[in-house]
């Protein structure tokens, strides 16, 4: 959605299609409506996985926040593990980030030892300055959390999706999860996100209404939904848990 060149607006014709095959699917459902106005008691598989997804969901941006915050750190009083190389021959210096850099800068001629020894050991030096504070901090291992808990979360919202809803909550539930892991931006205003919140909002005041007591994934919103900024945290972390590439919707 994000590439200008691919994202195109859907056709009418492609969104009456959508459209018709969503009420045909709704038609064919066998839709138990005892369930959906249970008491708050009735289990709903679907509505147990959304609450174990969404503690995972918010601990994997709270994570992902707390790594970036981390790693800044780590930048300003380290820097990144680097070595400035002198290129032989010439009156200017090269960035060495690997030792791998180094080998491509200075070759493997023996009478360049000199200054490929003192890169190494400028990087290796650099370079264990960076792991000490990444110990002292943390960082390594908070990212390692991250990714773990970014796995679980989107194992835990493909079995939600295939998992039916017994009741209205557990409906909002799935649509909920659908918003956050499925939409490149919070308030993405593409088709068909925005209608989707707004079929949300709309689930979640009925749902109230017709359920009351029952934890309602959004129970806590009293308007609809917002447009907000892009999450920088939930795509890296989908992208990170799927291995599949999130465009970046970074503001510029």
């Amino acid at each position: 959605m994000a590439d200008s060149e691919t994202s195109t607006t859907l056709p009418f014709v492609t969104r009456r299609t959508l459209l018709k095959g969503t009420i045909t699917v709704s038609a064919t459902w066998r839709f138990h409506p005892s369930y959906a106005l249970s008491a708050p008691a009735f289990p709903d598989p679907a509505l147990s996985i959304w609450y174990d997804w969404n503690r995972a969901h918010l601990r994997t941006t709270a994570l992902c926040r707390r790594q970036q915050m981390l790693e800044a750190r780590l930048v300003r009083t380290v820097g990144f593990p680097k070595a400035q190389v002198r290129l032989p021959g010439e009156d200017t210096t090269a960035t060495a980030t690997c030792f791998q850099d180094i080998v491509e800068l200075l070759g493997n001629d023996p009478a360049l030892d000199g200054l490929r020894l003192k890169a190494e050991a400028d990087l290796a030096e650099h370079k264990a300055r960076w792991d000490a504070e990444d110990r002292r901090l943390g960082y390594s291992l908070i990212k390692r959390t991250e990714l773990s808990t970014a796995k679980r979360a989107q194992d835990l919202f493909d079995t939600l999706m295939t998992t039916p809803a017994t009741t209205l909550a557990g409906i909002v539930g799935k649509l909920n999860a659908l918003l956050d892991e499925g939409a490149t931006s919070e308030g993405c205003e593409e088709f068909p996100w925005p209608q989707l919140r707004a079929a949300l909002d709309d689930l979640i005041r009925i749902t109230k209404v017709l359920q009351p007591g029952m934890l309602v994934p959004g129970h806590n919103r009293t308007e609809p939904q917002q447009k907000r900024k892009p999450s920088a945290c939930n795509s890296r972390s989908r992208e990170q848990a799927t291995g599949r590439s999130v465009p970046d919707l970074a503001e510029p």
